[in-house]
């Protein structure tokens, strides 16, 4: 009578390991995902850190333009 008791014994210790390793799978899962989000998010700051001088460079182009037609303004006035 003892074998089928060991036997049960084994089965919920390999039971228990089963679930161990399916927890452990989850878990290595969620990592991944977790890891793909942040680079999302890192691509979505990159992004937004690239548009910001672009919209830099815009203002300095018009500010620079300003100046150069009210120089030919004033050119055009003396002439």
């Amino acid at each position: 009578m003892k074998v089928p008791q060991h036997d049960l014994e084994v089965l919920q210790h390999d039971f228990k390991v089963l679930q161990h390793d399916s927890e452990v799978l989850q878990h290595d899962f969620k990592v991944p995902q977790h890891d793909f989000k942040v680079l999302q998010h890192n691509l979505k700051v990159l992004q937004h850190d690239f548009k910001v001088p672009q919209h830099n460079l815009k203002v300095l182009q018009h500010d620079f333009k300003v100046p150069q037609h009210d120089f030919e303004v004033s050119a055009a006035d003396q002439a």
